[in-house]
């Protein structure tokens, strides 16, 4: 026990207690402890602070595009390194480049001579030709959070959250072209332009309601779908000829609206499973449809008659991931998924080559425009491998670029 507060019990004259002078003791502790120098807390002040440890860097890619060439290819990740690679050449053609922000994404414009750059606080137009930065207007977009370019080139699309927030720029004077629209929805849209960049469809992505924007007449609503307890929308897709209207719902069921008049075209569907991706041929005469199963069935976008369905893929099956997109030319396919590609004959309906073995684990592929080059991620190892694709489906590998840290002896 403490000798300051501890008694004494002393039976002369009685049974009393006689306590010790503990608050003496004390006053002269703390007078030797003030003539010595000593001062309550200064010695916690003198430690240092540990400060948190800084957050590890985080590589994961955030862009991949192609321009309409197939030549370059833009690369991004959110340690806000921006590469863009030449894939003929096999050798950088700018960068790398490092913002002092994360890079949420990086798209080419349509004709190939701008890179949009979006960060949290920026949206900058670069010049392909200087690879200058051509116009940069302050944005306030906190993940999760998209940038849409329009096709026609001219101007891009920000969105932000909390609340969610539609902007429309002028790409080319970084100036808002009208006033910001706030969606009818809560949280932040999915959103798709028509091919002619005169309409934008948006869902929202806590109630999948649908509505239809056209552009040049200030966001006037043209029409709102899933509302009223009907059915919620999962995704969106415009015809590359704009005259349909392509909307899947979160119960599997698929409707193809005409936008002359905003009607289905024909009798609304269900594909008989999970639809993974949903694609119109660039002619638009077709779309196809690729289930989480590894089923595809194509149909004609006036009637909606089928035109041919294949059975469930083994490959596919096994990894539940499944993507397929139509050649530049609408005569074959390109199927994937987390570690197997292969070319499909998209008249017949049938496998055209061997499958592709892609030689690990894959989160995405890309096709560029010409049809010519399949863009791989890697994921785990940050890295991004090229593919040539020759005739009858047959590829070679053409390069590979790393976008996470960088290796001894490289900046």
């Amino acid at each position: 026990m403490n000798a300051f507060l501890r008694a004494v019990h002393t039976h002369a004259g009685g049974d009393w207690l006689v306590p010790r002078p503990a608050w003496g003791a004390r006053w002269w502790l703390l007078l030797l402890l003030c003539l010595s120098g000593f001062q309550p807390g200064a010695e916690a002040a003198r430690r240092p602070r540990r400060r948190p440890d800084p957050p590890p860097p985080d590589y994961t890619l955030s862009a991949l595009h192609f321009d309409r060439t197939g030549d370059l290819l833009a690369i991004a990740n959110r340690q806000g390194t921006l590469q863009v690679w030449n894939v003929q050449t096999n050798r950088l053609a700018f960068g790398p480049w490092q913002c002092e922000e994360a890079i949420l994404d990086a798209r080419f414009t349509a004709d190939g001579k701008k890179l949009t750059v979006l960060t949290k606080s920026q949206a900058a137009l670069w010049s392909t030709l200087k690879w200058a930065s051509v116009t940069n207007t302050r944005v306030n977009a906190k993940p999760p959070c998209e940038l849409v370019l329009n096709p026609d080139a001219g101007r891009y699309l920000s969105v932000s959250e909390n609340p969610s927030i539609l902007r429309l720029w002028d790409a080319l004077t970084g100036r808002s072209i009208a006033q910001p629209i706030k969606p009818i929805m809560e949280g932040v849209p999915k959103i798709q332009f028509s091919a002619d960049g005169r309409y934008f469809a948006t869902i929202s992505s806590s109630s999948q309601s649908l509505n239809l924007f056209e552009v040049y007449r200030t966001y006037r609503g043209l029409f709102q779908w899933g509302q009223r307890g009907k059915i919620p929308a999962q995704s969106i897709h415009f015809s590359p000829d704009g005259n349909y209207l392509a909307v899947i719902s979160t119960n599997q069921t698929v409707t193809v609206y005409e936008m002359a008049n905003a009607k289905p075209a024909f009798p609304a569907f269900q594909p008989g499973g999970s639809v993974a991706t949903f694609q119109f041929s660039p002619d638009s005469k077709r779309f196809l449809i690729a289930l989480k199963n590894g089923g595809l069935l194509c149909r004609e976008t006036e009637t909606g008659k089928p035109l041919w369905q294949s059975g469930k893929d083994p490959f596919m099956r096994i990894t539940n991931h499944y993507a397929a997109d139509f050649f530049p030319n609408g005569q074959a396919l390109l199927v994937g998924s987390e570690s197997s590609l292969r070319v499909w004959d998209a008249i017949q309906g049938k496998p055209q080559g061997a499958l592709i073995q892609c030689g690990g684990k894959m989160d995405r592929h890309l096709l560029s425009p010409d049809g010519k080059q399949i863009a791989m991620n890697y994921p785990e190892q940050h890295l991004i491998r090229v593919l040539a694709v020759g005739t009858n489906g047959a590829v070679s590998l053409k390069c590979q670029i790393p976008y996470g840290p960088p290796t001894p002896g490289q900046p």
